[in-house]
């Protein structure tokens, strides 16, 4: 199994939401997004890392109606398919 994800610490009390990028389980990349760019930047960064896994970590309720949206939106928009979604 791969350390290669993406973990996105959510939080709907904060304007940026946190992207950490781990590549063999070392943080290689790291960005503050404002949710209306959250799922265009997860879309680069996928492709980017060539990442097939995302962590969504903070609020559940909240990471969870992030998580509809960029499933609803950009997994087709964007052509983002096969990425596994977890809460941690």
């Amino acid at each position: 199994m791969t350390n290669d994800r993406i973990v996105i610490w959510t939080s709907p009390t904060i304007r940026f939401q946190k992207l950490y990028v781990f590549k063999d389980g070392v943080m290689v990349d790291q960005i503050g997004v404002i949710v209306e760019d959250l799922n265009e930047t997860l879309a680069a960064f996928i492709e980017k890392y060539s990442i097939r896994r995302l962590d969504f970590s903070g609020s559940h309720n909240y990471a969870k109606g992030l998580v509809e949206d960029f499933q609803e939106k950009s997994m087709l928009k964007f052509g983002v398919n096969d990425i596994r979604i977890s809460y941690v």
